[in-house]
């Protein structure tokens, strides 16, 4: 297998050879835009000034540093009555004290939009690319992937179409490419392809089921794998700020080292959220199948994230958020991954426009039998958003 003694090594081992370029342990989660009803334009300005315990995140007890970010994003949305569009650019710059070759200068583009074609029928489309850091970017991050910061290129394709078939039944076709790069050699790059078709329907005020069935190829260098699965889906409401939600399912997959060789595993998840007063909770539990980039893999992924907020004043709110991953992979039994990401914050709103916000992060990752890597962050920012017609 051509990129197979890559893949296969362990994850510190894999990460030695790296050159790093750095970014700060308060990772931000970058979303696909939004199209729905907005200002014309926004502009988002922030100012960051943070602390990181290991910029690197390549081994125990690397090299502690302060970070200066900038950051600057301009939106620009157009409605009409069957349809809206939303086009996005951003800028990142990082500079670092003491690690100054870490400095580094990010970008991304954004375009999202959707068309009514008749009262039943929507479809929508999407387009992003980014080049950042792989702390930056929630499509590794909120996979439990905490990668050293080398800088990382994402591009993800999507189209939506649904269709209403009657006031409580609707039918959906997902389609999704992805890639996925990196500068540093040693992380190999991976791509996905994605076809999906759902079904809904609501049961009562209260309840709604669904099923559905994924397509996916997941493509490392000259070698893929094909999964299929299959899920069913309930949703319960209680009153109006309560909700669960269980996946149940499985995934047939194949390895990127024996082709001929698939596999079944059970997939699914169970999530709840609820709101009263000033403050509101979230919580889940996810398992599936996907490629783990960087790490040339197809892993069964486990994951349980929280979230918990507070609204101390109608200025004031404190949140809490935390994710621990557990990975493993099927063809190799000495594989074992298990990541955690907590972040803690404060955020005052001086205004509609002007926020201030103090942040506290801990990242650690951990293969058998390696050491593990941990750091922690500290962080201020400084948030301006301004919309005009």
């Amino acid at each position: 297998m051509t990129g197979n003694s890559k893949a296969r090594r362990g994850f510190p081992a894999l990460l030695a050879g790296v050159l790093a370029w750095a970014a700060p342990a308060f990772a931000q989660v970058v979303s696909e835009p939004t199209t729905s009803a907005r200002q014309p334009w926004l502009l988002a300005l922030d100012a960051r000034e943070g602390w990181d315990s290991n910029v690197r995140f390549l081994e125990p007890g690397g090299p502690g540093d302060l970070v200066t970010r900038l950051d600057a994003r301009l939106d620009r949305a157009w409605s009409g009555p069957r349809g809206n569009l939303l086009l996005s650019g951003s800028g990142q710059g990082f500079v670092y004290r003491t690690e100054s070759d870490l400095n580094h200068f990010a970008y991304g583009a954004d375009a999202a939009g959707s068309f009514l074609f008749s009262p039943r029928a929507t479809i929508r489309l999407s387009e992003s690319f980014r080049t950042t850091y792989a702390s930056e970017l929630g499509a590794l991050t909120q996979a439990g992937l905490l990668l050293p910061p080398v800088v990382t290129r994402a591009n993800t394709a999507r189209g939506d179409f649904s269709y209403n078939v009657s006031r409580l039944t609707t039918v959906s076709l997902d389609l999704q490419h992805e890639m996925v790069s990196f500068d540093a050699p040693p992380l190999v790059p991976g791509s996905k392809i994605t076809a999906g078709l759902a079904f809904s329907h609501e049961l009562s005020r209260t309840d709604a089921v669904g099923a559905g069935y994924q397509f996916q190829r997941m493509i490392v260098e000259d070698e893929h794998s094909n999964t299929q699965t299959l899920d069913t889906r309930w949703t319960h409401t209680f009153g109006t700020s309560a909700h669960a939600r269980i996946r149940a399912g499985a995934t047939r997959f194949q390895l990127l080292t024996a082709l001929a060789a698939s596999r079944t595993t059970a997939v699914g998840g169970a999530g709840a959220d609820a709101r009263w007063g000033r403050h509101a909770i979230d919580a889940q539990f996810d398992r599936y199948v996907d490629l783990a980039y960087g790490l040339g893999r197809v892993r069964i992924n486990e994951l349980v994230s929280a979230r918990y907020s507070l609204l101390l004043t109608s200025d004031l709110g404190f949140d809490l958020r935390g994710v621990q991953g557990w990975g493993q992979d099927p063809g190799d039994a000495s594989f074992a991954l298990t990541t955690t990401d907590v972040v803690a914050g404060l955020r005052y709103a001086f205004s509609r426009n002007l926020a201030l916000a103090g942040s506290y992060t801990f990242r650690r990752i951990s293969e058998t039998p390696f050491r593990p890597v941990s750091s922690q962050g500290a962080a201020l920012f400084l948030s301006y958003r301004q919309a005009w017609p």
